[in-house]
């Protein structure tokens, strides 16, 4: 009898339960809603990118999905952004002039991976342990778990496997 509770309560969850696309669009409509007019995300096979432009400059941001190990949050009256770390330098940074096309259809993965041209050199190219996704505007404190499972989800879907930590903030100088 035990078992059959138990498989009662369980099948709903399996049946009801998003998969990839469904958790990828969730995610990009989160950053619709609270939409930043300089920032863009989108999710391109096992990479999620950042766009992120101001003046002459844009900032490409693109980290391995099944890289990431821990995620933590801070929350804000003007923000809600999530940390995305990996174990080692997994995600890269690039700052290239606003005219700069990035490639279509592939997503550098090193900087070995960057085409070569005048409006961008390996200088310009960063490698970091974490990655910032973000909400702007007021964001309620429920979109936090929301995001958080959301974002649990993603990586599990893409072969990988994190955990929640807390949020430890950087020492300012002053």
């Amino acid at each position: 009898m035990k078992k059959n509770i138990l498989l009662l309560v369980l099948i709903p969850t399996v049946f009801f339960a998003q998969n990839k696309e469904e958790t990828e669009k969730w995610l990009m409509f989160q950053n619709i809603t609270y939409y930043d007019a300089h920032t863009s995300y989108e999710i391109k096979g096992d990479f999620l990118s950042s766009k992120w432009s101001f003046r002459d400059f844009t900032h490409l941001n693109n980290i391995s999905i099944k890289a990431i190990k821990e995620i933590s949050y801070e929350h804000t009256d003007k923000y809600l952004a999530f940390y995305l770390k990996c174990n080692k330098d997994c995600a890269m940074f690039m700052s290239v002039n606003s005219d700069y096309v990035e490639p279509k259809n592939t997503t550098p993965k090193s900087v070995r991976d960057i085409p070569k041209g005048d409006d961008l050199t390996n200088k310009d190219v960063k490698m970091s342990d974490t990655f910032l996704w973000s909400l702007t505007g007021k964001v309620d404190k429920s979109m936090i778990s929301r995001v958080q499972k959301a974002l649990l989800h993603l990586i599990e879907l893409n072969g990988g496997k994190a955990k929640l930590v807390a949020y430890k903030p950087k020492k300012q100088a002053f």
